[in-house]
């Protein structure tokens, strides 16, 4: 599949790290199903990522 980027990629700019991918592949010509089925391992990826961070940041403190 290629290159797994680490927690630390993610954080700034997830939708970039996405178009960067996506243009990667697109470059080195790979076909648009294998393209997509990478991205969206990717994107399973950050959502895993995320589901351990964000109820951290998005619980209220009053």
């Amino acid at each position: 599949m290629g290159y797994l980027p680490g927690a630390a990629d993610f954080a700034p700019d997830a939708p970039a790290l996405v178009h960067a991918e996506i243009g990667r592949r697109v470059v080195t010509g790979e076909e648009p199903d294998a393209i997509a089925e990478a991205v969206l391992a990717l994107l399973d990826l950050v959502e895993g990522l995320l589901s351990e961070q964000v109820p951290a940041y998005a619980t209220r403190r009053d």
